[in-house]
């Protein structure tokens, strides 16, 4: 929330620029929303960092920065407002459908990969004889092959492969994929090292090991 003393600082700052009371009201209301979604664009960057997240900034954070582009800026919500009430209008409506979206926080982001472990096992735990993890979901959804429009649904022949192939596995099966994927990270890409990415995905087991931890 705003102080005053800088809802006070952007009122006068929004006079020299345009004296039209909406446009001053506009103005403050901007500043304020645009900086609680650059505190959002900040936070996302750091969770990329973070095991289950590396994927975050392909959802909202991308979107986000198509539209701060398209207003002139580079990273930021939070740069010279449009001198117009008509733009400001719509600066702001960018920056209010940035705040919104599901994948703009980690607790948004969180909720939906629980959510979706949630209803995938309520479907098919049972049958299966296997529950995923939340830390599972995150890595299938990062995969490659989840991209694709199909696979992502996440159909029932797709989880009942994931399941079975992750009952089969061994805490040395684990290992083995986390070091493979860690001397990936260590090659330059090229098309042998592309189709062992590829394959990997195929199966999700490409960025992370998939025990719960």
């Amino acid at each position: 929330m705003a102080s005053q003393k800088q809802v006070d600082k952007w009122t006068r700052e929004a006079e020299k620029i345009n004296n039209n009371p909406e446009y001053i009201n506009a103005y403050v209301e901007y500043r304020i929303k645009a900086k609680r979604a650059d505190q959002k664009l900040v936070r996302l960057e750091a969770l990329a960092y973070e095991e289950h997240f590396h994927g975050v900034l392909e959802f909202s954070y991308k979107y986000a920065l198509r539209d701060i582009r398209s207003w002139g800026g580079d990273k930021r919500f939070n740069t010279a407002p449009p001198a117009t009430l008509e733009k400001l209008q719509y600066k702001i409506k960018d920056i209010e459908k940035f705040i919104e979206k599901p994948t703009s926080s980690k607790s948004k982001i969180l909720g939906i990969y629980k959510q979706r472990a949630d209803t995938i096992n309520q479907r098919y735990g049972k049958e299966l004889g296997y529950n995923f993890t939340w830390q599972e979901i995150a890595n299938f959804y990062e995969s490659d092959i989840a991209k694709r429009d199909d696979i992502a649904k996440a159909s029932k022949t797709v989880v009942r492969a994931l399941a079975t192939i992750r009952r089969a596995m061994t805490d040395k099966d684990l290992q083995n994929i986390k070091d493979v994927n860690e001397r990936i990270q260590r090659v330059s890409s090229d098309k042998v090292v592309n189709n062992m990415v590829e394959k990997l995905a195929g199966y999700g087991l490409n960025f992370d090991d998939l025990k719960e931890g």
